[in-house]
């Protein structure tokens, strides 16, 4: 089944709502990453893991398996869609850092020259 198909299921057992409540927060955490909220993706992170940890205290049924074994590949595929944000929004930071001390060094030359 794809996870097109398991989000927008009609009838969802218990278990299966808890999956899909995983998929749910890790795209929510993707969200924030792309709107620079880290602060709100960081807490709603341990959330899920809390929930994923909650998720897998029980064991999954022969059944059940590859459908959750399909969304969790899924949500590892989201996990480092987080990363490449998380990774350009640093290289973003350093570049500015190294722009204001660069502004900074230019002032001081600026400043001991006109002096």
């Amino acid at each position: 089944m794809s996870i097109m198909n398991f989000r927008y299921q009609d009838v969802m057992s218990p278990r299966q709502r808890e999956l899909k409540s995983l998929l749910d927060l890790s795209e929510q955490v993707l969200s924030f990453a792309e709107l620079g909220d880290w602060g709100s993706a960081v807490k709603l992170q341990r959330h899920r893991r809390a929930s994923m940890e909650e998720f897998f205290a029980q064991g999954c049924s022969a059944g059940e398996s590859e459908q959750v074994a399909s969304v969790i590949k899924y949500i590892l595929d989201i996990d480092q869609q987080v990363s490449d944000v998380l990774y350009g929004y640093r290289n973003k930071l350093v570049q500015e850092s190294g722009l204001a001390s660069r502004n900074i060094r230019q002032l001081d030359n600026y400043i001991s020259n006109s002096l």
